[in-house]
């Protein structure tokens, strides 16, 4: 039965009165003292599409209790564990309890920051009487109680703070600037002594142990490897929540997917994720498994490539399906390509391309309109960056399709390449020179470590198309799934 309290009484008004003059009182609002008892019966989240109360998992338990004995934690994590809201409701609870209370919670972005303060202010349901002195996207405080403050990972961001007693850097390891962060978050705690608490956790970033995030987590250690005891809890030999004090008295702390109770009894968690949510296999590793990247940092990995270099030429057939992707140029040394892609059946092939430097753009647009002119592709699509769409104007009389490249549909549209090449649904020519863009290109920037890579961006560029063509063409029956031979028939 949830616990049920009283009618906020004269004495307790008074009480928040006095602790907004003096921040003296402690508890104004009569919680549970403890941190999972203060969930249960005063708090609700978001699940799904429904709020529902608050029920903690025994690792989010243990997670509270461990911040409450320990200096500082570093958490390595998988994705969708509830361990932002598992620690943003530790600070609203501490707040509440204490009005000289201070948090920060460093996010990624603004809008990951704001996405946490309002998650938190929709947490308390049953606290009695609560009255909000803050409550915007950057700050809460309720009445006569601490404060959480919530702010981007930029260089200053806990820098203007008053005194903090706690500080949350989330997704540590996707900061740019995380050594700096740390170093200007830190002092704010310097008052607070020996209550002060620290937590810095991350899924396992693109660069894995290149990560100043891996390193830390990797540091002072003494004869633990920490490696060794990931791969153990991915391979089940050690418990889904493991941790241990290093010789700086820091907690390490590594949490699996099968310390969920409802995703542990999901048999084929792993791969249903991958399939919904189109991830490839390094990245479902290092976000669902813990799986420090095997591609040392770069998005296509070697055997992947080499399987792929099996394909051959092929002059234009009847009864195919091509498509192109153009990433151009405007002369110097870098490189205009076009390729031709036949995708009447998987796997889809890399069937023609040109590909060329220091030439004028009229040659190049010359060579690609004859390219165009003997495969007669469906569709053409064409990156409209930096003047693509000058050059897009003069192929109208193609199927031309516009690709303004951002940072996020850069990664959606490598990542559509990467999964095609993994399940063996794309080949290329033996010998094709693109490999080397391949084997050169960062998961984390997405673009050549040295170098050009318009071969890949061509190629993810011209798949920009591949789902609306496939359902056009398999609700048809005309194309996608049939031979050549029954196609003609």
């Amino acid at each position: 039965m949830p616990l049920k309290l009283p009618p906020l009484t004269k004495s307790v008004k008074e009480q928040i009165n006095s602790a907004q003059t003096f921040g003296t009182v402690m508890n104004p609002y009569c919680i549970p003292e403890r941190y999972e008892e203060f969930l249960r019966t005063h708090c609700r989240i978001r699940s799904g599409n429904k709020v529902i109360p608050f029920l903690p998992y025994e690792y989010q338990v243990v997670i509270s209790d461990l911040i409450d004995k320990h200096r500082g934690i570093i958490a390595v994590k998988t994705r969708q564990m509830g361990f932002t809201e598992c620690i943003g409701a530790k600070f609203l609870h501490k707040a509440l309890l204490n009005p000289g209370y201070a948090a920060v919670v460093l996010s990624m972005g603004q809008d990951e920051s704001s996405n946490v303060s309002v998650r938190i202010q929709n947490m308390p349901s049953k606290v009695n009487g609560l009255k909000w002195l803050t409550k915007s996207k950057t700050q809460i405080q309720p009445e006569g109680c601490g404060k959480v403050w919530f702010r981007p990972s930029t260089d200053n961001a806990a820098r203007s703070l008053e005194s903090v007693s706690d500080i949350f850097i989330d997704e540590h390891g996707f900061i740019e600037n995380a050594e700096e962060l740390y170093a200007s978050a830190a002092p704010t705690q310097e008052a607070v002594g020996d209550e002060a608490r620290t937590i810095i956790a991350s899924t396992i970033p693109e660069s894995g142990e290149l990560s100043t995030f891996w390193q830390m987590f990797d540091a002072d250690n003494g004869d633990k490897n920490a490696r060794e005891i990931l791969e153990k809890v991915r391979s089940g030999a050690e418990e889904p929540l493991t941790w241990w004090i290093d010789d700086s008295g820091w907690v390490k702390l590594i949490l699996h997917w099968k310390s969920n109770p409802v995703y542990s009894i999901i048999p084929d968690y792993l791969a249903k994720t991958k399939r919904e949510k189109k991830l490839t296999e390094d990245k479902l590793q290092r976000e669902y498994n813990l799986g420090i990247p095997a591609s040392g940092g770069r998005l296509f990995v070697e055997n992947v490539i080499r399987n792929a270099l099996r394909g051959e030429w092929q002059a234009p057939r009847q009864n195919r399906i091509y498509i192109a992707g153009i990433d151009p140029n405007f002369g110097g040394s870098d490189f205009f390509c076009t390729q031709i892609f036949d995708v009447t059946e998987k796997p889809y092939q890399l069937v023609a391309e040109y590909h060329e430097n220091n030439r004028a753009v009229t040659y190049s647009l010359q060579r690609t309109n004859s390219l165009l002119l003997s495969y007669n592709p469906i569709a053409v699509a064409i990156e409209s960056n930096s003047g693509g769409a000058v050059i897009a104007e003069k192929l109208t009389q193609f199927n031309v399709q516009t690709v303004n490249t951002t940072k996020t549909n850069k990664i959606a549209n490598t990542d559509r390449l990467a999964i095609l090449l993994e399940e063996s649904n794309l080949v290329y020519p033996v010998g094709w020179t693109g490999a080397s863009e391949m084997r050169n290109f960062s998961l984390k920037n997405r673009e050549a470590i040295t170098g050009h890579d318009d071969q890949v961006m061509s190629g993810a560029i011209a798949f920009t198309l591949i789902d609306e063509i496939e359902e056009k063409y398999q609700s048809s029956g005309a194309g996608f799934g049939f031979s050549g031979e029954k196609r003609r028939r």
